[in-house]
């Protein structure tokens, strides 16, 4: 048992940042927002510092869609001495000072609920936010919970992997502000993250023209007409023969359309000399123990399963996924992920096996590099079914002259598909030249809250450099891209600006070459021994141009005129 401070000294630098960026929104008078952390990163701690702190002052609820969450995080809020109840089937603890609480068994029992202390209930927060919808349960009972308590505000504060959905309906009709996010490769790169590494995997199907059905509040391929493409003993000995040659010994979990396809797969991997068995719903809760220790022991090395491992799992060694369920949603990929990328002893990465079809529906089926947030040319070109090209020695040269940090032909996705802008990184931030003389920048809160403003920046020939924000406000970077998206569309300039304008692969001109060694003197020999692109020329002159206005961008906590000379 520990307390509230001692609690936080155990916690990870991040979540201990989520907690004070959370109390911070909540000081400025916020009351409905989300935190955004990838799975296996650890919400589930940060929810319970921040349901520690509120239960000093009033009742507390917490909201878990699956009872066996209800369960776990129970028992992560008692490491913080919390007095805690779960309602849920078998469960009808309502007289504690925290509840979590499942929202079907809840409303079942609401007039105990709210008569069970005189203190009023005003922290809600939401596991799995992105559940929280108009219409849902948990709008329901933000309403009923406003009525029940009319004197005071009902602070609501979700948590979730992925915030967006693919319908049309969005949490954050529910709860508008991000007050904390991180994304999958900022957790790579720190190491809190297994290295994930994709393996895109094509078969002769056709998923784009399968029917599509609303399921859990989310579009999905219809599982009868996807079972029925899937399901062929001869389409799957060829899925099983291409990805027997990447799995070495590696601990393996494969996602499987139906329980039939389950033991299907289970089934051709041992004809393949390799130790798989397949579990579902119909395993017996003693048969699939059994199955798990074995897996984790090293005697099994493939489990195929269906509808049971995507969440509330826990097996930290898994070293390869094969998605062989195809999914249009963003959700229950993500959960499927979840499964490989916690980091273990001895682990040096997760494979990410995609099962696509031949004809790849892009604007919809999600696959790894979608789910990532930003794609890489090689990555687009893979997506395409394009060739990608060669490791070219200009590179070098490039990171030397731009900076090593600089990754350019980026692919940023908002929440509606990929960005068709041609996207350069840097530390600093993103841009990307919409037409010749305007430039569109996404810029790092310093906060260091992970999320992004937006501006616009023109650099006329014999005019004052200027910028006009697109948006102040701090947001996540998918939304900052949609909005950018909007307001530049009409500036949009398609055969400079686009990421697959063809003349990016063109020698660069005797123009542009004489341009980069006037701007880049020190550098003049090595331009004369490489042969650049124009789209390399073009980038390298760019992030010149852009240098000053990236290391000393406006500040968008600075109010006034909305068009403001560079500083």
């Amino acid at each position: 048992m520990t307390t509230l401070n001692t609690f936080l000294t155990t916690l990870r630098n991040y979540q201990r940042l989520a907690f004070r960026l959370v109390l911070k929104r909540l000081q400025e008078g916020c009351i409905r927002m989300y935190v955004s952390l990838p799975t296996g990163t650890g919400k589930s701690l940060v929810l319970a510092a921040l349901a520690a702190d509120a239960s000093t002052r009033e009742r507390v609820l917490v909201l878990v869609h699956l009872q066996d969450l209800v369960i776990q995080l129970t028992q992560t809020l008692t490491q913080v001495e919390l007095d805690v109840g779960m309602v849920m089937q078998g469960h009808r603890h309502v007289d504690h000072r925290v509840l979590v609480a499942t929202p079907q068994s809840l409303l079942a029992m609401w007039p105990d609920f709210i008569e069970a202390s005189d203190i009023p209930v005003t922290t809600v927060f939401i596991d799995e936010a992105h559940h929280a919808v108009p219409g849902s349960l948990y709008e329901q009972i933000l309403i009923a919970l406003e009525r029940a308590f009319p004197q005071v505000s009902i602070t609501a504060i979700g948590f979730t992997a992925t915030p967006y959905r693919n319908d049309a309906k969005s949490m954050l009709s529910l709860l508008p502000t991000c007050a904390f996010i991180r994304e999958i490769p900022e957790m790579i790169k720190e190491k809190w993250l297994a290295p994930l590494t994709w393996v895109p995997l094509s078969l002769d199907i056709d998923l784009s023209s399968l029917p599509t059905t609303s399921q859990a509040g989310e579009f999905d391929y219809s599982e009868p007409a996807l079972t029925q493409t899937m399901v062929h003993t001869a389409l799957m000995e060829e899925l099983v023969r291409q990805v027997i040659p990447h799995l070495e010994q590696r601990p393996t979990l494969v996602f499987a359309m139906s329980i039939e396809h389950a033991e299907l797969l289970a089934d051709l991997f041992r004809q393949a000399g390799y130790s798989a068995v397949a579990v579902s719903g119909r395993t017996s809760r003693a048969q699939r123990q059994r199955v798990y220790a074995d897996w984790r022991a090293g005697t099994t090395q493939i489990v195929c399963n269906c509808n049971l491992l995507t969440e509330g799992f826990d097996f930290p060694e898994i070293a390869a996924l094969v998605i062989a369920r195809p999914t249009l949603s963003p959700n229950f990929y993500m959960q499927m992920l979840g499964r490989g990328m916690r980091t273990a002893p001895g682990k040096q990465d997760c494979l990410v096996i995609d099962v696509m079809g031949n004809n790849p529906d892009l604007s919809h089926q999600i696959v790894l590099p979608q789910i990532l947030g930003v794609s890489t040319q090689e990555e687009s070109h893979v997506l395409k079914g394009t060739q990608a090209p060669s490791p070219r020695p200009a590179e070098a040269l490039l990171k030397q002259i731009m900076g090593a940090n600089v990754q350019r032909g980026l692919s940023l996705l908002n929440p509606l598909g990929a960005s068709p802008y041609r996207w350069v990184s840097s530390h600093h931030g993103y841009f990307a030249m919409v037409s010749s003389d305007v430039a569109v920048i996404v810029e790092p809160d310093k906060s260091g809250s992970g999320l992004y403003h937006a501006r616009r920046y023109t650099l006329k020939p014999g005019q004052e450099p200027i910028h006009q924000w697109i948006e102040r406000t701090n947001l996540p970077l998918r939304q900052q891209v949609a909005l950018v998206h909007e307001a530049t569309n009409a500036l949009y300039h398609k055969p400079l600006g686009s990421k697959d304008a063809p003349w990016h692969d063109e020698p660069a001109s005797e123009k542009q070459l004489a341009t980069l060694k006037r701007m880049y003197p020190q550098w003049a020999t090595q331009l004369e021994s490489v042969s650049l692109t124009k789209g390399e020329a073009s980038d390298a002159m760019n992030c010149l141009l852009l240098r000053k206005t990236l290391a000393h961008p406006p500040s968008p906590d600075v109010k006034g005129n909305e068009t403001e000379k560079d500083r």
